[in-house]
């Protein structure tokens, strides 16, 4: 199963902030630089919390640069968001630190791992891998909170 807020793009098309499913319906969940688009990033780690099951893991990936998170509510043309966060439609710029404890706040046991950590060099090439691409953010879902 796949989704995406855009029609025609995914299996089904969905809000991340409003998924619709039910309590506890996946083993795993592939997030992929999702959350550095949605305002209600929290809400969103929320919603994939609640359809995670018990025991379940989620790799959630977004771009991290430095330690800190950046962002600014009023940052918001398409310019100021290139200059903050690199792109056009980026409403943030995550940094390592507080991204990874924002996980855990959600209920989200997280390990960050590297891709040169994971595999061989081989196989980081055969799955579109990079060892610039940074951290695999690999997250087990924790007793309910």
């Amino acid at each position: 199963m796949s989704a995406d807020i855009e029609p025609g793009v995914a299996m089904a098309c969905m809000d991340i902030t409003e998924i619709q499913f039910g309590d506890n319906s996946f083993d795993i969940i592939f997030c992929s630089h999702v959350l550095e688009h949605v305002p209600e990033d929290k809400k969103a780690l929320s919603e994939l919390y609640r359809v995670l099951k018990p025991g379940g893991w989620a790799i959630i990936l977004v771009p991290i640069e430095g330690e800190r998170t950046i962002e600014d509510p009023a940052i918001s043309t398409p310019e100021d968001r290139i200059k903050a966060y690199g792109q056009a439609d980026h409403v943030r710029q995550y940094g390592r630190r507080d991204y990874m404890q924002m996980l855990n706040q959600q209920g989200l046991a997280v390990i960050a791992i590297s891709p040169d950590d994971m595999s061989s060099p081989a196989e980081v090439i055969r799955f579109g891998m990079s060892s610039n691409a940074g951290e695999i953010f690999y997250c087990e879902k924790k007793a309910a909170l």
